[in-house]
């Protein structure tokens, strides 16, 4: 059977812990297990690493970062957001760690190797998004104070173009270790939380001072972003768009990530793109 490797990150998308999906199944884990029926897979998952920062994959290849180093690292991000946010405390279930196997043996294994060495390598990207927080000193739930939205700068786009640029020299990098890696770049979404965000923000300016009305509000990122991030994926041949913005309808309650249902449709829409994008591709080019 032929050998294929799964890579998946680096966002947080990849290991989703919200009540509403107590399986803690994850879009990754899904398409594994149908790419299994057909090849023989080596999935490596290293999403939720080092605060999510695109920049941060980097240092994890430059440091040569073991896959236990990795999984470590991925629980004890969980733990701080557990720790410090009221609202992942409320999303993320304490088992939360059952669901992250960690190996010994896997300290023997250093994940740019794996990289260097696959077969058939296919990265499912989620990155970027998280690169406009740290940009702005505050997530989501972190807009909602004043102090974080006066200290914004007044080109967002400039913010935003930043994390796609990020987002592209993390490809560079991944073609540069494998020339013949395949990435699927996934769109980002806007979770009903945003929105209710936003009305948040709306009725402080109202009531405040100033009785303005605020400018940046979720939607109009979330459509920035994936616009930009869809024309850069045209640059390139070994990179694929996909749009999984209609999960706005399946994310869970009081949370930005999507819910079991998501992560199963998240699941379809990428096996569709893997299976007509680069197998098909990758079976003509071997005949």
């Amino acid at each position: 059977m032929e050998s294929l490797q799964l890579f998946c990150g680096i966002n947080s998308l990849g290991v989703p812990f919200p009540r509403e999906n107590r399986g803690h199944i994850s879009y990754f884990d899904i398409i594994t297990q149908e790419l299994k029926k057909d090849y023989d897979v080596s999935g490596y998952n290293i999403s939720s690493v080092d605060n999510n920062y695109t920049w941060s994959f980097k240092k994890l290849l430059d440091e040569e970062f073991s896959i236990l180093r990795i999984r470590n690292l991925q629980i004890s991000s969980l733990d701080k957001m557990r720790n410090k946010n009221f609202l992942f405390k409320l999303v993320i279930p304490k088992k939360f760690r059952e669901s992250i196997a960690c190996n010994a043996k896997d300290d023997d294994i250093i994940f740019k190797s794996v990289i260097i060495n696959a077969s058939n390598p296919i990265f499912i990207y989620s990155g970027g998004q998280n690169d406009f927080f740290a940009f702005i000193n505050g997530g989501p739930v972190e807009m909602l104070s004043r102090d974080v939205r006066d200290n914004l700068p007044d080109d967002i786009r400039g913010q935003i173009i930043k994390c796609i640029d990020n987002v592209e020299q993390n490809w560079l990098t991944l073609k540069e270790l494998n020339t013949d890696i395949q990435i699927v770049a996934l769109s980002f979404w806007y979770a009903p939380l945003f929105g209710m965000i936003n009305s948040i923000i709306n009725m402080q300016e109202f009531f405040g001072k100033n009785r303005r009305k605020y400018e940046n509000s979720f939607s109009d990122l979330v459509n920035l972003y994936n616009v930009l991030l869809e024309q850069r994926v045209s640059k390139y041949d070994f990179v694929h768009f996909v749009d999984i913005s209609f999960i706005e309808k399946y994310c869970a309650t009081m949370d930005f990530h999507p819910n079991t249902k998501g992560n199963e449709l998240i699941a379809d829409v990428v096996m569709s793109t893997i299976n007509d994008s680069i197998l098909k591709r990758k079976n003509r080019v071997n005949h």
